[in-house]
């Protein structure tokens, strides 16, 4: 909960500069869950600032809520969306959506592929919905995890494999 704060927090001032409704939502009932809060920042992160870039006028929204034995987490913009042909490439390295509406956007290309990395490597399932000129959802599906797990030494690790 504190995590999504701060995120929010990080990009409150770019949404006022546009003049874009920033709106944050968080479930009270949300359970601890066991992750890499950091990678699952950097995902917000990546999330936000595309939102942002993408959208000139409306609204973003950033929530939480409870979901069976995950956390979701969707990001919700009211910005240029995707056309339904160009959603299975969003997530691959260097795609940018060709043509003057995103060009003036900028960028490298390199986000959303970052994103789908992070998402595979913490077992986070990310789907996208976008409807061209009305915007753009994505829901991350986050893992409780709830066993805590156990801190194993990673050079203890190593230096057993070493002795077989």
């Amino acid at each position: 909960k504190n995590s999504l704060k701060t995120v929010y927090d990080k990009f409150y001032e770019q949404t006022k500069d546009k003049n874009l409704d920033f709106i944050l939502e968080i479930e009270e009932n949300i359970s601890a869950i066991y992750s890499d809060e950091e990678k699952i920042k950097q995902i917000v992160n990546n999330l936000l600032s595309n939102a942002i870039k993408f959208t000139d006028k409306g609204k973003i929204k950033l929530s939480a809520k409870d979901f069976e034995s995950y956390v979701k987490i969707c990001v919700e913009d009211d910005g240029i969306g995707i056309a339904k042909e160009n959603l299975d490439e969003i997530f691959e390295r260097f795609k940018q959506l060709d043509g003057s509406r995103t060009r003036k956007y900028g960028g490298t290309g390199l986000g959303l592929s970052i994103c789908k990395e992070l998402c595979i490597l913490l077992n986070i399932k990310i789907t996208v919905k976008s409807k061209l000129n009305y915007g753009t959802t994505f829901e991350l599906l986050i893992p409780k995890n709830t066993q805590i797990p156990m801190d194993l030494d990673e050079k203890e690790i190593y230096e057993e494999e070493k002795k077989d």
